[in-house]
Formats: C-alpha cells, sequence, structure tokens
C-alpha cells in the first residue's frame, strides 16, 4: 500500500512539473489533462488548482478561474500572489462580493498594501457597506496620504451619506494637490450652492482656457461651470457651457441612441393580454420588491426617499440586480437566453419562456438583492431603467409593486442635460437623443399601464411638490402599509444616495426646478422638436 501511494505521489509531482513546462510553452490542453488527473490530496493539487486557474484566464473563463483559485486558497492562505490572480478573475467575472472577500484577505495579510486598501473601500463602497468603506479608505490614506483618488472617493461617499462638510474638506485638499483637474471641481458643484461668482468659478474658468486642457478634464468643469451659474439664475452663462460640455461627452461615446426602440417595440409585440394571462408565474419570493422607475431625474429618489423613511421599508437604491436575472449576468442566474428552449436572449427569447422561466428569474432577482440586504422583507429598487423589465418583472414576481414616477418631460430632459452621469444614460448628451428616448419611454410605458394597470401607481413630481403629504400618503397606502409621519421627513435621512440627486433630496421638497425650462428655451429646439407632443406647454 505504502508504495503505491509513494508511487502516485511521485506522478503527480511528476505531472505538475510537466503541466508547469506546458503552461509556459503555451500548450495549455496538455497542461489542463496534467493538472486533471492530480488527486485532491496530493501535496501540489493546491498548486495545480492555481495553475487551472490561470489556464482558464488564458480562455476567457474568469468565472471558472475563480472557482479553481477558490479550491486553491484552502491551502495556499498567505500566498498573496495566489490572492492578486483570484482578484483579476473576479473583477473580470463581476463577481463583487468574492472580491471583497478576497481583498479583505488581502489587507489581512499585508496591512500595508495601500493598493488593496484602496480597491477594498471601492468595492465595499460598491455594495452598499459604506462604514467600513471609510475605515478601509482612511487606511489607505494612512499609507498614501496625499493620494487624490482616495480623498476624492472619500468625499463622494461622505457626499452620499449626507456629510457635506467632511466631503468638501476632502475635496478641497484633493483639489489643492490637483488643481486642474475638472472632476474634483465637478464633484464639489454637485454639493456646493453657489450664490454669486467666487473664487472656485474663477479658477474653474481660468482652467477652461487652458489650450492643453485634456478634453475630458475641459468637459467637468464645464459641466460644473453650468451648474455653477444655473445655481445663480444665469441661464446665458450656464448654457454655452452645458452645450460644450455634452458635446465633448457624446463625441467620446460615439453612438448614443438606437437600440432602446427596437427594443421597446419587440416588448410592445411580445407582451400583449393573452401573453400576460398565460405566463403569469405563482411567485415564491420571501421578499417584496416596490420598483421606483421612469426617467432618470423624474423623482425616483424623492419617492425613494419616502418610502425609504418608513420603519418597515428597506430603500436598497439602483440596483443591477433585475438586469443581471434578466440577463444571466453576476451570478444572477442563467437569465432569459437560458430559460427558453431557443437560447434567445431579452428581449426576443421572452416570448417562448414558459410560467416557470418567469418564476425562476423572479427567485434568482431576489436572490441576489437578498445578498446586498438579508433582513429586508420589503424593499425599494429605484433603477430608472427597469421600466424595460416591467411586463418581465411583472409576470416573474405577482406580488411586486411598481411607482412609475412622471415630471415635465421638459424638466426631466432638461436635468438630465445637466448631469455627467457617472455610467450608461448614453442618450442624455444630445437633445434630440435626450427628446427620442423619452418618447420611446413613454410609449413603452403606455402600454405597462393598459396591461397592469392595478400594479402601476404613477406619482408626478409636481404633484407631490405641490401636496407632499397626500402624494406620500398614497405611496404608502400602494404599498399596503400604515402611515408613518417620518415619511415626511424624508430629508432628514441618514441612508446613502448614491444619484445626482444625493444633495436635493437633504433638504426640504422645494419649488424652483418646476418649469425650470422656460428659462433656457430658447436653447432646446431639438428637444422640443424630438418630443414632439409631448413637450411642455406654457399655459
Amino acid at each position: 500500500m505504502a508504495n503505491r501511494k509513494s508511487r502516485s505521489s511521485g506522478r503527480g509531482t511528476k505531472n505538475y512539473i510537466k503541466a508547469e513546462t506546458a503552461f509556459f510553452e503555451g500548450r495549455y490542453q496538455v497542461a489542463h489533462d496534467l493538472l486533471m488527473n492530480i488527486p485532491s490530496g496530493h501535496s501540489r493539487f493546491a498548486l495545480a488548482q492555481k495553475l487551472l486557474g490561470q489556464l482558464e484566464i488564458k480562455r476567457d473563463q474568469p468565472a471558472q478561474a475563480a472557482i479553481y483559485y477558490s479550491a486553491a486558497f484552502s491551502k495556499l492562505k498567505t500566498d498573496k500572489a495566489l490572492l492578486y490572480l483570484w482578484v483579476e478573475a473576479c473583477v473580470a467575472a463581476g463577481l463583487r462580493d468574492q472580491l471583497c472577500f478576497v481583498l479583505e484577505k488581502i489587507t489581512t495579510l499585508d496591512h500595508q498594501d495601500f493598493s488593496a486598501f484602496v480597491n477594498f473601500g471601492n468595492i465595499l463602497s460598491e455594495l452598499g457597506h459604506h462604514e467600513r468603506a471609510v475605515v478601509a479608505y482612511k487606511k489607505a490614506l494612512e499609507l498614501g496620504p496625499s493620494s487624490v483618488l482616495v480623498l476624492s472617493n472619500l468625499a463622494n461617499l461622505y457626499a452620499q451619506l449626507g456629510e457635506r462638510d467632511k466631503a468638501e474638506e476632502l475635496l478641497r485638499k484633493s483639489i489643492a494637490l490637483d488643481p486642474k483637474n475638472g472632476e474634483l471641481y465637478h464633484d464639489l458643484s454637485r454639493i456646493k450652492k453657489y450664490k454669486t461668482i467666487d473664487d472656485d468659478i474663477l479658477a474653474m474658468e481660468k482652467c477652461v482656457k487652458y489650450t492643453d486642457m485634456d478634453a475630458n478634464s475641459k468637459m467637468f468643469f464645464q459641466f460644473a461651470l453650468a451648474k455653477s451659474y444655473d445655481d445663480m439664475g444665469k441661464p446665458n452663462l450656464a448654457m454655452p457651457h452645458l452645450i460644450n460640455a455634452n458635446k465633448i461627452k457624446k463625441q467620446s461615446l460615439g453612438q448614443t441612441f438606437g437600440q432602446e426602440q427596437q427594443v421597446s417595440d419587440q416588448l410592445i409585440t411580445i407582451f400583449d393580454k393573452d401573453f400576460c394571462q398565460n405566463n403569469q408565474s405563482s411567485g415564491s419570493t420571501t421578499a417584496t420588491p416596490v420598483f421606483v422607475l421612469g426617467m432618470p431625474r423624474s423623482g425616483t429618489t424623492l419617492i425613494e426617499q419616502i418610502l425609504g423613511s418608513h420603519r418597515s421599508v428597506t430603500a436598497a437604491g439602483e440596483l443591477d440586480e433585475l438586469r443581471d436575472a434578466v440577463m444571466g449576468m453576476q451570478g444572477a442566474g442563467d437569465g432569459v437566453a437560458g430559460l427558453n428552449p431557443n437560447g434567445l436572449a431579452f428581449p426576443e427569447g421572452v416570448a417562448s419562456l414558459t410560467q416557470a422561466g418567469f418564476q425562476t428569474i423572479g427567485i434568482n432577482y431576489c436572490a441576489a438583492v437578498h445578498k446586498r440586504i438579508p433582513e429586508a422583507r420589503l424593499f425599494t429598487d429605484k433603477m430608472p431603467r427597469n421600466f424595460f423589465f416591467l411586463g418581465l418583472a411583472a409576470l416573474a414576481m405577482p406580488e411586486a409593486k411598481f411607482i412609475h414616477c412622471m415630471r415635465s418631460p421638459l424638466d426631466t430632459c432638461l436635468s438630465c442635460f445637466f448631469i455627467h452621469f457617472p455610467e450608461d444614460q448614453n442618450f442624455s448628451y444630445d437633445l434630440g437623443d435626450l427628446g427620442a428616448y423619452y418618447q420611446t419611454y413613454h410609449r413603452l410605458m403606455e402600454h405597462w399601464q393598459k396591461l397592469f394597470p392595478d400594479r402601476i401607481l404613477t406619482v408626478r413630481y409636481e404633484d407631490v411638490v405641490e401636496n407632499a403629504e397626500q402624494q406620500a400618503r398614497k405611496i404608502i397606502n400602494f404599498c399596503g402599509l400604515e402611515w408613518q409621519p417620518d415619511c415626511l421627513n424624508f430629508h432628514n435621512s441618514k441612508r446613502r444616495v448614491t444619484t445626482a440627486s444625493a444633495a436635493q433630496v437633504r433638504e426640504p421638497i422645494y419649488t424652483s426646478s418646476m418649469k425650470r425650462w422656460w428659462k433656457y428655451r430658447d436653447n432646446l429646439g431639438p428637444l422640443i422638436d424630438a418630443l414632439g407632443p409631448l413637450a411642455d406647454r406654457n399655459d
């Protein structure tokens, strides 16, 4: 027995050495076959798993690589090189929770790893663990006190938490270190209310005139200047900066709009009355989602703040989990493509989903959200673009509720035009594209309203501004909840707000953003033309 075990151990070692040679020579299949023959009890098994992970990266299979790295970690807990390979696989595969775990292990292993603490703070912030993110960023600043990246990341986190003084202090430190960085001034403009032309505005005006200023930084300066002059009620000074900032952004994106119209047409064709009656799933989720959706800048953050101030509601913010469950991303199941016999993805593949398929998407969505907020029983998901998935979500989750936020079309689109979005919303940097996108959204929402009239509550921003309590009571009642006065004190909430409205929702409801478009009407021709009959009239 001992001799056989010894021979087996020897073969395993030889196989590993041969596999390592084959890997470095680019003979990946040979290396793979040799490594797969190394038994789990062998002393080189963990190293074999590590090398298998590297092979999967070569094959562009980062999720599988992460599985191998995880297996290797059980024996190689102090192998920092393994941990960094695992980080790369998690990033490539979008495995955020696993990435958080690995980065924490690195920071525990090496208390001086500046990069690890920065990335740990970033992923903690992304996952909503803001208190731990603050700790990680502060540790990074101990190691690199002059890091503009960390200073600005922590500043933005403080801003989202409503701690404006801390945010401004850190941003001013960052600006002192990098005075030509337009993004820093842009971040500052989002938390500052400008009342007069001050040193910040003079500095920004000076910077945009530099001939060696890169386009991206100039874009941020001009978004910031547009917001500054708008604060002061000077549309004639704001608009030139705003137009140029959006022009620069659109040029960097290339194609910005078009596919949404085709998707909307397909959804309207697929989802008719008979299709919905035949495919309503029974539902079996443990938590009830309330989807707050509509156009960006239509009041979705305000409505979520009202709901989130209720003790029975968990306000989860803008979640990607519904998209992930539908598209089969980020470990949220196989998506539409994996649940129909034709392998077709969303939207075409929806037509061949079964009741069980719809139910599975609902279960996968709620399971993914549960990882973020495990204690939630009633939660909000305020991703505006979820209106594209409304029909699917309604069939997948019969207990789900939908709050459709509406606002003046011109005010909505102009507000989008004023914002640099950190991601997506590529339609918002051109007035014509904005109008066309609004038309697409409006047409699709009218279709959903006809199919699911009792599942959708439409709330108009202007109505909330005019009579907050009446609208808040209607929202709370729609969600099947008892009224709580705290729902009117949403501006006192300490919860984190990550959207462009983070500063506004820290204040009581104000009327200054109503009919804002009128001051800019002479420059909104392309938007008004694209909106057609949906455009506001000043009467």
